[in-house]
């Protein structure tokens, strides 16, 4: 499961990289935005062109060739029937504002017809009106009879005209030209909402990986304050351990004046000192700001020898809570090329975890698989279990599960980041698979002796 402490983490490795992603980010968002506001541009304007096109060229030349082109037209049946036909255009296309065909006499263009309604002809245009800021586009058009889309200006706004000749195919002659207007602010709006979104949507993902570069910040701020508390704790607490440990070395040396019982104790008081020295290892290494590279010193190391070494400080904890410990047979004939010492922690860590959360009279099972040049060590107890949801957090550092929180069972949460690190270092990988109240089983995957050698 990819966690929110996962984005962190590998946001916090490529935090130099980040501001140059987000200026990318932005960049491309208005590249794209540029690109689609010139396809819906585009888009728009052959719209507009295909629709005055399709009109010019099913108009009915007849009635504008009986226009004179002046007031007298506004009582000639052929005005009427046109100015009927392009207010029925105007109904059918409303994103227009104006639909009107124009003529042209010594230079000059005039209007004919409109599509605007009898009580508007005084405000806009009446036949024979001259049109003075026609676009050079429409005088040219009587020429070249080619369609086109311009930017207008005149007396009643801006607009986005198409224009597209009239002509009488008999004579192959242009008799008019028939304009199209769109506001311009509309036709602006409805490109801007297309062309936007790209804009608006990597500021979106920018803003996110800001928010993810604060929030990351902070988290490595925090992780530094926490580190430099517990160097601080954790060397204040070594030295009076240490002296406890020799306290107790030195109380067993004089064993010829201490019962049986009294031996036991201080072999208790040892161990208890050892294990309480390995977390406080573990506690500094996982403050180190090295603790991503541990070093390893690797030697050739019998894989039995490892597993004794790091049960015998565990003996008296297996005894106290009766839990039977099996190792299969064969573990000792395997070979490793590892740092002993510091697999060795990682498997007292495991054995320890182990102990503390089965239940008394159960039992820790031992085994080993070879398979592809990978020996994968196998350790299952019959404890408590973790909850599925948090299984992949507990090797991420400071963290305990739910219910180990809930128990009194006492813990730090650096354990299994310790050893994910070492395992890290050799090359291998560990996990686990577990069950509520049915217990944990933890795999530790390192390379045999032959993958070694050949790294």
């Amino acid at each position: 499961m990819f966690s929110f402490k996962k984005i962190l983490s590998l946001e916090i490795k490529i935090r130099p990289f980040l501001l140059f992603g987000i200026g990318l980010v932005l960049i491309a968002g208005i590249a794209i935005s540029y690109i689609v506001y010139r396809a819906v541009e585009h888009s728009q304007q052959q719209y507009l062109l295909q629709r005055v096109s399709t009109i010019a060229a099913t108009l009915n030349t007849s009635p504008i060739e009986h226009l004179r082109g002046d007031q007298v037209d506004l009582l000639s049946s052929s005005y009427l029937s046109l100015k009927s036909s392009f207010m029925n255009l105007h109904t059918t296309n409303l994103d227009t504002r104006f639909i009107y065909l124009m003529g042209q006499r010594d230079d000059t263009i005039f209007f004919y017809v409109d599509s605007e309604s009898s009580q508007n002809i005084l405000v806009y245009s009446l036949p024979g009106q001259r049109y003075n800021e026609a676009n050079p586009a429409i005088r040219a058009m009587f020429e070249n009879q080619v369609p086109t889309v311009v930017l207008t200006t005149d007396r009643w706004g801006d607009w986005v005209s198409g224009f597209a000749p009239v002509f009488n195919l008999t004579h192959s002659k242009v008799v008019a030209v028939i304009g199209m207007d769109i506001s311009y602010v509309d036709y602006q709006n409805n490109i801007l909402t297309y062309s936007i979104i790209p804009i608006i949507a990597s500021l979106i993902f920018a803003s996110l990986l800001f928010l993810l570069w604060l929030l990351s910040k902070r988290e490595e701020e925090m992780l530094i304050v926490r580190a430099q508390i517990l160097t601080i704790a954790a060397h204040d607490l070594r030295s009076p351990i240490i002296s406890i440990k020799w306290a107790g070395e030195m109380l067993r040396t004089s064993k010829d004046q201490m019962s049986a019982a009294q031996i036991k104790t201080t072999q208790m008081i040892e161990a208890t000192c050892e294990a309480v020295l390995e977390s406080i290892s573990e506690l500094l290494h996982a403050a180190s700001s090295t603790a991503s590279a541990p070093k390893l010193h690797k030697t050739l190391s019998n894989l039995g020898d490892i597993l004794g070494q790091s049960i015998s400080p565990l003996t008296l904890s297996l005894s106290e809570h009766n839990i039977k410990l099996e190792i299969q047979e064969g573990v000792k004939t395997i070979q490793l090329m590892i740092d002993p010492e510091r697999v060795r922690r990682v498997l007292t860590n495991i054995f320890s975890n182990a102990i503390k959360y089965s239940p008394k009279n159960s039992s820790i099972t031992v085994s080993v698989l070879q398979q592809q040049g990978v020996v994968t060590i196998q350790i299952h107890d019959q404890g408590i279990g973790i909850p599925p949801s948090e299984q992949t957090k507990v090797f991420g550092g400071y963290f305990r599960a739910s219910n180990a929180r809930a128990s009194s069972i006492k813990g730090n949460g650096v354990g299994l980041y310790y050893c994910k690190k070492v395992i890290e270092a050799h090359g291998g990988r560990i996990y686990l698979e577990s069950q509520l109240d049915r217990g944990t089983t933890v795999f530790v995957e390192i390379p045999g002796v032959e993958t070694s050698i050949r790294v």
